[in-house]
């Protein structure tokens, strides 16, 4: 948590050795969530973190976790088109992990107002599920809340509402600050414009906000 220091010392990484992709993807992480900590505008051009996951992401097309990351930097910058690409690229390069390919199809909801899962999706998102299930059985749950957070989407978008709300709610259970719920709740408000194609969403957004407004 010391995101200063540790700006430092990737600094320190990528002065040394230009082309160390991966110093450079962590570099852009952390620029990203100091702008965040510091309630600078995230919004800029570029946006806090892009150019440092910019020069992650040229030399080595297949960092997937580098170009999820610069998705990220540019969806909080309201730049959903270009954050779009950056995440299906992700998907593709990673096999469909969980982490892009729902942040993938949240963009494709806000940008063309409607879900469009098509078949390779479906079946990435069954492995995905699979994946997390185990996750979330292990004792500790693994990856906690986002184990949860990230099944409990998934059975949305799998026409599960009933699951969806109870697992989100046990991702709220296992959440050690509120900047995680809200994290997940910022995340679902994407989804708004393909609402009425997604039966329980409404009523779990309004759970975890209810959480937030105790």
């Amino acid at each position: 948590g010391r995101w200063t220091d540790a700006l430092d010392q990737f600094d320190a990484a990528t002065q040394a050795q230009l082309t160390y992709s991966e110093a450079w993807r962590e570099k852009g992480i952390v620029e990203n969530r100091l702008a965040q900590k510091q309630n600078t505008p995230l919004n800029t051009n570029p946006a806090p973190g892009k150019t440092s996951l910019r020069r992650a992401v040229e030399p080595n097309g297949d960092d997937f976790d580098a170009q999820a990351a610069l998705g990220g930097v540019l969806r909080r910058a309201g730049r959903f088109e270009e954050a779009l690409k950056a995440y299906a690229s992700s998907t593709a390069i990673s096999g469909g992990h969980p982490y892009p390919l729902l942040n993938e199809l949240k963009l494709r909801a806000i940008t063309r107002g409607r879900l469009d899962i098509n078949g390779p999706q479906k079946l990435a998102l069954a492995r995905a599920a699979r994946v997390r299930e185990l996750q979330v059985k292990e004792d500790p749950p693994y990856d906690k809340p986002w184990s949860f957070f990230d099944l409990a989407e998934i059975r949305l978008y799998q026409g599960r509402p009933e699951e969806f709300i109870e697992l989100a709610e046990k991702g709220v259970e296992h959440s050690e600050e509120n900047s995680q719920i809200k994290t997940f709740l910022s995340t679902l408000e994407l989804l708004h414009p393909a609402a009425a194609e997604l039966p329980g969403l409404t009523k779990g957004r309004a759970l975890l906000k209810s959480y937030l407004d105790a």
